[in-house]
């Protein structure tokens, strides 16, 4: 790995230092947006297609996103500007339980968060090795 792709990825992952004051959790840290990325929505798309998530919807700096799986529904909206993209947790339901309250367990949303939030970083990791590429 060359030392331009070892500093792209760990800027996309958000493992830059100085983060710790900002009141996000683990997989709600934004990740940054670079201006080799055209095309947010379609990032972001490929992204949830990969994570086995759904786009339900699209609003200017909003992709919302569904994923039904087992019994359970969770829904997230991605947020993205000019500089960074996020996950807003929306909501999260339990459908297959027999008795009410019907709880998601939180280490269960965490590892669907995770999951989705790697694909969103690694196609951030991909973009930014193919613009460096391209100036190569």
């Amino acid at each position: 790995m060359t030392k331009a792709t070892a500093t792209a990825l760990l800027l996309t992952l958000g493992l830059g230092f100085g983060t710790a004051s900002q009141a996000f959790s683990l997989y709600q840290d934004p990740l940054p947006l670079k201006p080799y990325v055209k095309e947010p929505v379609k990032l972001i798309k490929h992204a949830l297609q990969q994570a086995q998530w759904q786009a339900m919807g699209e609003a200017p700096g909003k992709v919302e996103a569904l994923l039904d799986y087992k019994g359970y529904q969770v829904r997230v909206d991605i947020r993205y500007d000019q500089h960074q993209l996020w996950i807003e947790p929306v909501s999260a339901q339990n459908n297959g339980c027999k008795k009410a309250p019907c709880k998601v367990e939180q280490s269960n949303l965490e590892r669907w968060h995770l999951n989705l939030r790697r694909w969103l970083a690694k196609d951030l990791t991909e973009a930014a090795v193919k613009d460096a590429a391209s100036k190569a």
